[in-house]
């Protein structure tokens, strides 16, 4: 079984929470056209680590920007 990665609320990584910039799995079904479970799919099939925010049913899954910018630009685009 996985373990889900919390966000650390300590002082020290407290101004990682801050300062990053996160993206919801419902915003990047949206943009890109598809649902939630295929977002959650080829993230974590690309290795992209998702961060959850608060605990059970309710907790908030979130993956920081930049490493979603990352995955996009090493995606082949069709030209």
């Amino acid at each position: 079984m996985k373990t889900k990665r919390r966000a650390n609320t300590t002082a020290e990584s407290t101004t990682l929470k801050f300062s990053a910039e996160f993206v919801s799995v419902k915003s990047l079904a949206v943009n890109w056209d598809c649902s939630r479970t295929t977002v959650s799919r080829i993230l974590e099939e690309a290795g992209v680590r998702p961060y959850y925010f608060g605990s059970g049913p309710k907790g908030a899954k979130r993956y920081l920007k930049t490493d979603v910018e990352r995955f996009l630009r090493s995606v082949p685009h069709p030209e």
